[in-house]
């Protein structure tokens, strides 16, 4: 968790996948799935449902003990500034899944958050599908409702990482109605895809209007991208960020070179570089 009690924020980050935990979060993509209720709705994955909900005591499950300590947090900061803090979830890989289910119990339960605290968008990076088509039916019901009207859920990925894909899903509404039925292939994302290239190509989103708007929700809800710049480079200099992210890296080269793209991309610094070859889309809205 990072706050800033000067800009008035919070920011819960699920950590994703080391190199030896990577065996573990392919193990948890099962496709055996469990009855998400009263914490959220329908069916969601077991692997990322039990460490957030397992238990019968809401009380004592992982989920609350986090919201508790969000509370905590925002009294702390409310009480030195008197204003509403920010929160917003992001996560990446298993990381993103678990960020997914937080921020869905966050939005079906806002009591779990006082009132000095406004939830905002979660941004998730290489996010695998989560749920049935029931939770992704409720979820999106649940968002565009007046009460949460300008929050989102931004699921960001890549071109060709496999692991958004996995297991395989059925987003379109027209095939949804014949594969419903079929446990094995009733599988859904939630949120608003926006979908990056390595080759940096313009960004493209589910949202047509993603690049038409001058009222960018991506970036007017989220953390200014020159404040977030400062703390990674020196003076802007971008040439500082590439050896940033290069030079704990070249022991791997050598192995990194036999991991199929789909695989290698779906690693956090290939998220983060992807990133930074398309910010000149981004930058009208960071003058």
């Amino acid at each position: 968790m990072f706050w800033s009690e000067k800009d008035n924020f919070i920011v819960v980050a699920f950590q994703g996948p080391n190199t030896t935990s990577f065996a573990q979060m392919l193990t948890d993509m099962t496709l055996q799935r469990v009855d998400a209720k009263p914490y959220l709705f329908g069916k969601v994955h077991d692997g990322y449902f039990k460490p957030l909900f397992e238990t019968n005591n809401l009380n004592h499950c992982a989920a609350y003990r986090m919201a508790d300590t969000i509370r905590i947090k925002v009294a702390e900061i409310n009480q030195k500034n008197n204003l509403p803090v920010n929160l917003w979830i992001t996560g990446h890989s298993i990381g993103a899944a678990f960020a997914t289910l937080f921020y869905a119990w966050l939005m079906k339960t806002p009591t779990m958050l006082n009132e000095n605290c406004i939830l905002r968008d979660a941004f998730t990076f290489a996010s695998p599908p989560c749920g049935d088509n029931d939770f992704a039916t409720e979820f999106s019901s649940l968002i565009n409702n007046s009460e949460n009207n300008g929050k989102y859920l931004w699921r960001i990925i890549t071109n060709d990482d496999l692991i958004p894909q996995t297991p395989p899903t059925f987003d379109n509404q027209n095939i949804q109605r014949f594969t419903k039925r079929v446990e094995i292939l009733n599988n859904s994302h939630i949120g608003n895809e926006v979908r990056f290239f390595h080759d940096g190509r313009k960004p493209i989103s589910k949202q047509q209007n993603l690049f038409e708007n001058n009222n960018l929700l991506l970036l007017d809800q989220g953390l200014k991208f020159n404040e977030l710049k400062t703390t990674l480079l020196e003076n802007g200099d971008s040439s500082k960020l590439q050896k940033l992210i290069t030079r704990p890296l070249r022991k791997l080269d050598l192995i990194e070179k036999s991991i199929p793209n789909c695989f290698l991309n779906h690693k956090s610094y290939r998220y983060f570089e992807v990133l930074e070859k398309s910010r000149r889309y981004f930058d009208l809205y960071n003058q």
